[in-house]
């Protein structure tokens, strides 16, 4: 269906009165686009029912407002929402059309029952959030995600059916296509038609990243009516569902992985019998394939893979919950530089633009599906919904994340109470079918943790271990401090006969047994399990050092995720620094605290030193890391929690302590780490694993430089240097990349030497077979991402020129309308002589440009397809629609010219018809330096902001933990010497300057 941007000119007001009998949106109601959080435009409150939670916002009910006129009633409209927080009401006219509780999940509401066509249509979506607390973090409010209008004639590809498998790669051992260096992929979709007695077929073309066509492949639509429970909330009696499905050969693929992130793109069309095109769809894909076993652990394209992981929250720091692509590629990216290769989406279904983001860029992904399911965790919560809604929102979320190859595994839930029970191992076994029926691709998942498990067992636990300690001597046995306790020694508690029973309820229906802060049980977990494979899907930072060596030693453990990769919204506090004056290891918050404190990269995108230090333990960073802790809390003890070790800063800017006690971190693999201040030498003293990865120094804060060297065999390893700013000190404004507009220019291997394709009539692949080949991952990440940031790589457009491309083919289709009506005749006195599919048809024909398009050549190789392929497209009893009807290669039919919309029909885009382009967002990184650029983190100042042109602020800020920011403001305060302006700019806007000042008087300006 051809989908049109539906994201500007909404009405937007709050709903005070919901029993009001005017329904006309009011006179005040504000114009804007979406995506739309409304949640981040009230200040923070302490009276905020939510609390920490939300980082102390509230929701609200909301209505979203917009018209919409449409003349045909032939055509169909339907909605595409694609998330909306939370309780999303769709009136069409004043009437209901749809609704959604869940507020992650992509929804479809058919329209043309409520619609009056020819006159001007009223949309209206409430979203109603203000039943608190529903949410253990920031979740915004609101139409946060991108909104679509989908439409087509009456028969047309069901929206969220199109579905791309990859059957088998090269090198693969397959007997019916050994030796072969083609990829097989199977394109399967569900059409809806109003008219069953037509004849139907469809057409998938394959583009490699280039725009070159490298496959296609015609068939008639089998009659063979299916049902579609997502479809029957949207496509009632009207329709007639039929399956269809589509085999191709890609010669010579490129696969896709988080290193080389190579992504085809599949065109879907229907048509007629006449050849005429009906509808049509589009998707990006990768080839790559998946294993998993416990003596090989997780291989993608038969490599093996450990998943350097990082959880992360839906929200987008400073822009609430506002979903932008651009934003989900820059975070993607620096969390690729940080070392990671996987993200848990934490706890809810990815956005479809994070899902794009991380195709594009190459990240793996675990997509998780609920927080909740019977048993609620806030009072007003999903689960309310859940025993009505699970299916509905599974099926969704699938669905959406089909088509992506970096999604590997879904998670059904996260530290769900229930799980261990008769009921909650019911509704495992469910989710887990429900999940297969869908996608038997990848693998699931539930993320667990022992200890919320077990219920009212816990109590004999903690008696258990608290006995044990004691007659081991480890403890006097006593638990005055339950938290303390936990925290203590969780690693006993979660090693418990009575949580080893219960956890492994779950996992007798899932792939893979998620462990959340369970990383005692790994090395036992093989003699205990040895049918088991296990990942971390969530861990504290004190724990990888001893957990990421085992991971590697331990085939059956895939990859550890961190709690968290990026700083969010909510929680506020629970990885906060408290010290010896507080009691509770978990956390400090107080009002106005709004984020969590967890983050290795914190919300404006900038790298915490805990992200070094887990670079160094995954082995990727050689060179030492220097941190320097918190002088103002020298000697009161900071009290540890599963996700701070630290409060130390990557900063030699303390000019209010000079002559003062300072604690100094250097963080290294290496077996000893040399610290040098201003050139003297503190000593030399062991680093590494031994260490746990930190070694530190204590001395007196001087200005100058610090400078960290590492030592292995007594040969120098790596070093890094940190200084003290100058005085003289000016304000910096630097643009970063255009998101939009560009990516990493990536090395892709070169594509192996085409071989000739098996002649039509003969078998091309074995379908539905698993293999298991051995193979060496690739160590690292990418350095073109390194040399990215640092400017030095090229960059290169994520598309191709799709109107040069459709151009191009327009004319070469027309060039060819003589020899196309000719081989048509061929083609239908072959198709009447019963000669279709022969050989010596496809080998007889001399002149190839025809047969180049459609996927083969003209002595029956491979050029961009098979010559099976090739005679399916040329008329096959499969492509023919009867058997006085063509069905050429081409477009045309029975010999036809071209149609209109020949170009059209071959233009591979993404989103078809998008009638207004969003904005481009771009991001400026403001920080005060001196005149080496050396960032002075103790010079904070107010800022102030001043925009002349078309560019428009979408958030001012900081990373201030303690907010200087609101919803629309131009005045913010600096944190740590940074702050950050995010803007959205028409792609087609004049130049718009940019002026930063600070109170002392220095001023920048920057043209965007």
């Amino acid at each position: 269906m051809k989908a049109n941007n539906f994201n500007h000119n909404w009405k937007f007001w709050e709903i005070t009165n919901s029993f009001a009998l005017n329904w006309a949106p009011p006179a005040d109601a504000r114009v804007l686009d979406l995506p739309h959080d409304a949640m981040i435009e009230i200040p923070q409150d302490p009276e905020a029912r939510s609390g920490a939670n939300t980082g102390y916002r509230k929701g609200g009910i909301y209505s979203y407002s917009k018209t919409l006129q449409v003349n045909d009633p032939g055509r169909n409209y339907i909605l595409k929402i694609e998330g909306a927080y939370m309780n999303a009401f769709v009136y069409v006219n004043g009437q209901l059309a749809g609704k959604r509780p869940f507020g992650y999940t992509v929804f479809y509401v058919p329209l043309n029952k409520y619609l009056n066509f020819g006159q001007e249509n009223e949309i209206r979506i409430q979203v109603r959030s203000g039943a608190e607390p529903n949410s253990r973090w920031y979740p915004g409010t609101g139409l946060y995600r991108d909104v679509f209008l989908l439409e087509s004639g009456p028969q047309f590809i069901k929206p969220d059916s199109l579905q791309i498998r990859t059957l088998s790669i090269p090198g693969q051992t397959n007997p019916q296509m050994p030796g072969s260096t083609d990829a097989r992929i199977r394109v399967s979709s569900v059409i809806a038609v109003s008219d069953p007695d037509r004849e139907y077929t469809l057409e998938a073309v394959i583009f490699d990243a280039d725009g070159n066509q490298t496959a296609s492949r015609l068939v008639r639509l089998e009659k063979s009516p299916t049902k579609d429970s997502s479809a029957e909330a949207y496509l009632p009696d009207l329709f007639t569902l039929y399956p269809a499905e589509v085999e191709l050969s890609v010669p010579s693929p490129c696969l896709w992985n988080v290193d080389t992130p190579y992504l085809y793109t599949c065109r879907l069309a229907l048509k007629d019998s006449a050849g005429k095109e009906l509808d049509s769809h589009t998707d990006s894909f990768g080839l790559r394939t998946l294993s998993l076993s416990p003596e090989e652990g997780l291989k993608v394209n038969a490599k093996p893979v450990k998943l350097r992981g990082a959880c992360i929250h839906h929200d987008s720091g400073m822009l609430g919950s506002r979903t932008y692509e651009e934003v989900q590629i820059r975070q993607i990216l620096k969390l690729k530089e940080a070392g990671f290769n996987a993200i848990r989406c934490s706890h809810n279904p990815a956005a479809p633009a994070l899902l794009r983001a991380c195709d594009k860029v190459g990240m793996y992904v675990m997509d998780e599906a609920f927080d909740i399911w019977v048993r609620h965790k806030s009072d007003y919560d999903y689960g309310m919904y859940f025993d009505e809604w699970w299916e509905a929102d599974i099926e969704s979320m699938v669905k959406d994340a089909f088509n992506h190859p970096s999604v590997l595994m879904y998670s059904i839930g996260n530290e769900i109470p229930e799980i261990g029970t008769p009921q909650g191992e019911e509704i495992t076994q469910k989710l887990c079918s429900k999940i297969k029926s869908i996608d038997e691709t990848r693998y699931t998942l539930a993320a667990v943790n022992g200890i919320f498990s077990v219920g009212d067992q816990m109590g004999q636990i903690v008696s258990d271990v608290a006995a044990d300690l004691k007659e081991q001597g480890r403890s006097d046995g006593n638990v005055n401090d339950f938290m303390a306790f936990m925290h203590a020694y969780m690693n006993d508690m979660v090693c418990h006969p009575i949580v080893d029973a219960t956890i492994s309820v779950p996992f007798r229906h899932t792939d893979i047994a998620g462990y959340n802060y369970m990383g005692h049980r790994y090395s036992i977990e093989h003699d205990l399990h040895p049918e088991r494979v296990i990942v971390g899907s969530e861990s504290g930072i004190g724990d990888i050092a001893s957990d990421w060596p085992m991971i590697l030693q331990l085939p059956y453990a895939i990859g550890d995720f961190c709690w968290t990769g990026w700083e969010y919204l909510g929680e506020a506090g629970i990885g906060a620094p408290n010290y010896n004056n507080g009691s509770n290891p978990f956390g400090n918050a107080q009002f106005p605290l709004q984020i969590s404190g967890t983050g290795s990269i914190d919300i404006t995108g900038y790298r915490l030193p805990m992200s070094f230090y887990r670079e160094i333990v995954f082995g990727l960073r050689k060179d030492p890391y220097i941190a320097v802790k918190d002088p103002v809390h020298y000697g009161e003890g900071l009290i540890t929690n599963p996700w701070i070790i630290s409060d130390a800063i990557g900063s030699w800017s303390w000019s209010e302590y000079t002559g003062k006690p300072v604690v100094i971190e250097v963080y290294s693999d290496s077996e000893e780490v040399e610290l040098l201040k201003n050139g003297v030498s503190l000593g030399r003293k062991p680093a590494g694993s031994n260490c746990r990865f930190i070694t530190q120094f204590e001395t007196t804060y001087e200005p100058g430089t610090l400078t960290a060297v590492s030592y292995a065999g007594g040969e120098e390893t790596g070093r890094c240097e940190i200084s003290s700013p100058g005085e003289q000190l000016f304000l910096s404004l630097t643009e970063e990349p255009v998101y939009a507009d560009s990516l990493p220019a990536f090395e892709y291997p070169a594509p192996a030497p085409a071989q000739s394709a098996p002649l039509a009539g003969q078998p091309v692949s074995g379908i539905g077979q698993s293999f298991s080949g051995i193979g060496q991952s690739t160590p690292g990440i990418d350095n073109t991402i390194n040399q990215y940031f640092e400017g030095k790589a090229p960059l290169s457009s994520a598309n191709f020129d799709s109107a040069s491309f459709a151009e191009k083919m327009k004319t070469e289709y027309e060039a060819s309308s003589i020899r196309a009506k000719e081989f048509s005749e061929q083609l239908k006195a072959s198709y009447l002589s019963g000669n279709v599919g022969k050989p010596e048809l496809i080998l007889d024909l001399k002149d190839s440009s025809l047969l180049q398009q459609s996927g083969a050549a003209a002595d029956g190789t491979s050029a961009g397809g098979n010559s099976s392929d090739a005679a399916d497209l040329a008329g096959s009893g499969d492509a023919a629609g009867s058997g006085d009807a063509a069905g050429s290669g081409d477009a045309a039919g029975s010999g036809e010219a071209a149609p209109a919309n020949a170009a059209e029909a071959y233009e591979p885009m993404f989103f078809e018809g998008q009638d207004v382009p969003d904005p481009q967002i771009r991001f400026i990184e403001i920080e005060i330096v001196d005149e080496y650029g050396i960032l002075a983190t103790d010079r904070d100042s107010v800022i102030h902001l001043k925009i002349d042109g078309e560019a428009r602020m979408l958030a001012f800020g900081s990373a201030d933990p303690k907010p200087s920011y609101n919803y629309n403001e131009t005045t913010t305060r600096t944190w740590l010497g940074r702050a950050q302006l995010i803007i959205a700019k028409p792609a087609d806007a004049a130049v718009s300057v940019i002026t930063v000042t600070t109170e002392s008087g220095l001023e920048r300006t920057i043209e965007i």
